[in-house]
C-alpha cells in the first residue's frame, strides 16, 4: 500500500494522483523478490520532476552481498544514455526506505543496485529494483 495523507492507495503501474501526481511500481531483481518499489512523480513549477521513490522489504546491501555497502538509485535516459547515479537510498531496521530527488527526464529508467561503495561511476549487477517510467507531456493525462 502507498499512503498519500490519510489515503492508502494500492500501487499500480501508472495511476493519476491528487494534483497531477502519477505512481509506477517497480520490479523486484532477482536477488530481492521480495523487495518493493513504488515512484511518485510530480511536474514542478521550472518543469522538472520530483521523483520520490519509497520501497519496503528492501535488505541492507551487505545482506544481499558481504561484499557490498551501499544501495545506489540510478536514473538513465531514453537513446543510449549512460545510466547516472542519482543519490544512496538508505533502508531502516524495518527495512523501509525513502529518497527524493529532481530530473528534466521524462521517459527513463529507474534502478536501484547494490554496490560496494556508494562512489561506483557504473551500476553492477546486483538489481534490487528497477522499472521505466514515461511520463505524459504537459497537459495531457
Amino acid at each position: 500500500m502507498v499512503r498519500v495523507g490519510s489515503l492508502a492507495l494500492a500501487p499500480l503501474f501508472v495511476t493519476t494522483l491528487l494534483l497531477g501526481a502519477q505512481t509506477f511500481e517497480l520490479r523486484s531483481g532477482p536477488r530481492t523478490p521480495g523487495a518493493r518499489g513504488t515512484v511518485g512523480v510530480e511536474t514542478e513549477r521550472d518543469g522538472n520532476h520530483r521523483i520520490i521513490l519509497e520501497v519496503s522489504h528492501v535488505p541492507a546491501a551487505g545482506r544481499i552481498d558481504p561484499s557490498l555497502s551501499s544501495l545506489v538509485v540510478w536514473l538513465q535516459g531514453d537513446g543510449g544514455r549512460s545510466p547516472v547515479s542519482v543519490g544512496v537510498l538508505d533502508v531502516d531496521k524495518d527495512l523501509n526506505g525513502k529518497v527524493q530527488l529532481s530530473t528534466p527526464l521524462r521517459s527513463f529508467a529507474i534502478y536501484v543496485t547494490a554496490e560496494p561503495s556508494p562512489a561506483v561511476s557504473q551500476p553492477g549487477k546486483t538489481v534490487v529494483l528497477e522499472g521505466k517510467l514515461v511520463l505524459p507531456q504537459e497537459g495531457t493525462k
